[in-house]
């Protein structure tokens, strides 16, 4: 017997697994791993956002947790993402968010694609079935439901947003 997160899931699932399946084919066609490398070192010498030094001379890591190997049009992305997904992704909102961003550091043509991927993968919806999966418990929150609830309910705003910015 289906608990109502399944039955949420088993009915909604289709869509958001063909959208990541198509974002993953169209980033292995996209050189992204040639992309990665120029921009990673490109931007290696730019941000130093997790160092701290200290008054004795010493470097101190924050979040280094958390470091990791990509552009930074991930960080962007996850800004993005964060903001539009609570502004039920508004494309006027998405495309001022770039223009900003722009003015202190323009995006290049690789930059833009690669935020267009990123933007493109269903995040949301995929981080509440994968911890669903880690985690299958006997009771399931109501909170968990409501999330897959607002995933679902975001569908078709998060599809307006790719077709009308990208």
């Amino acid at each position: 017997m289906k608990n109502p997160f399944e039955e949420l899931l088993a009915a909604s699932i289709t869509p958001f697994l063909e959208a990541g399946e198509m974002m993953v084919r169209e980033l292995e066609n996209s050189g992204y791993e040639h992309f990665r490398e120029d921009t990673v070192r490109q931007s290696a010498t730019e941000t130093v956002t997790s160092i701290i030094l200290s008054f004795h001379g010493k470097c101190r890591f924050m979040n280094f947790e958390h470091w990791h190997y990509e552009p930074q049009t991930e960080d962007l992305c996850l800004f993005m993402r964060k903001i539009l997904e609570k502004n039920n992704w508004d494309p006027a909102l998405g495309r001022q968010m770039v223009e900003q961003y722009s003015r202190k550091r323009p995006l290049s043509d690789g930059e833009f694609r690669n935020l267009k991927l990123r933007l493109s993968y269903p995040w949301r919806y995929w981080k509440l079935v994968n911890y669903y999966a880690a985690n299958q418990k006997v009771w399931i929150s109501r909170k968990n439901i409501e999330k897959i609830e607002q995933a679902t309910a975001l569908w078709k705003p998060w599809q307006h947003f790719l077709r009308s910015f990208f």
